[in-house]
């Protein structure tokens, strides 16, 4: 499945980029309806967050958080030969969550199988 099997312990972006790819693999396998992710050092109300969630479709497109960057990540779309792609990003911080729907339309951007090859 992976492109490789370990990452890095250092805080750097290459080991952060690998570690969210695993966290992104394990919730696509999991079949859960929602993959939210936060920093170990936030503080989570889960029941409320459930409830949050509860009101939302897992089946619909959704982000909910707020973007690392005040402008949208522009890489070169390597599936499509070569055109240029404009994406929002968030890399934790307060935390974000992804319903389940939008997930399954990142697989082929996200996840292990493509973050583990990034030199």
């Amino acid at each position: 499945m992976a492109a490789c099997n370990k990452c890095s312990h250092q805080v750097y972006k290459r080991s952060l980029i690998c570690k969210m790819g695993y966290e992104f693999d394990h919730f696509i396998l999991s079949g859960h309806r929602w993959w939210c992710h936060v920093d170990d050092d936030t503080y989570v109300n889960v029941v409320e967050l459930v409830k949050l969630l509860g009101t939302y479709k897992h089946t619909e497109d959704w982000y909910l958080g707020r973007p690392s960057l005040d402008h949208p990540i522009e890489v070169i779309d390597h599936l499509h030969r070569g055109q240029k792609l404009a994406f929002w990003f968030a890399t934790g911080g307060a935390g974000f969550c992804i319903s389940r729907a939008l997930a399954l339309k990142m697989v082929p951007y996200a996840g292990t199988s493509i973050v583990c090859k990034i030199n």
